[in-house]
C-alpha cells in the first residue's frame, strides 16, 4: 500500500501516538516491525513529514527512537512539560 504512488500522493503526515514504544516494543518480538519504521519512512519519502507523540519519554527513548528512524537530519522541535504536576497526586495505601 506505501509503495503504491497514488496512495503516497494522499499522505500528508506520518503520526506515531505513544511514540515511546517504537524503542520498548521494537526490540523484542512483541511488535518487532515497530524498531523498522525508518524502512517505511525510506518507502514514503523524506518529503512526508513525520511525528513522533508521547507523554513518557526519556531522555535515553528519545534519543534511540530519533535516530531509529532516521530524523538526525531534520530539524526537532520538542516541548519538555517536565513531571512537576502539583494538580496530580499519588498515594499508595497498605
Amino acid at each position: 500500500l506505501f509503495r503504491l504512488k497514488t496512495f503516497q500522493d494522499c499522505l500528508v503526515a506520518f503520526m506515531v501516538d505513544k511514540s515511546h514504544v517504537i524503542y520498548l516494543w521494537g526490540l523484542n518480538e512483541f511488535r518487532r516491525a515497530y524498531g523498522d519504521l525508518q524502512t517505511l519512512k525510506l518507502i514514503v519519502g523524506a518529503e512526508i513529514p513525520w511525528r513522533g507523540l508521547t507523554t513518557t519519554m526519556p531522555t535515553h527513548i528519545f534519543e534511540a527512537v530519533y535516530s531509529s528512524v532516521g530524523m538526525g537530519t531534520h530539524p526537532f522541535w520538542g516541548l519538555d512539560m517536565g513531571s512537576d504536576h502539583p494538580n496530580i497526586r499519588q498515594w499508595v495505601r497498605p
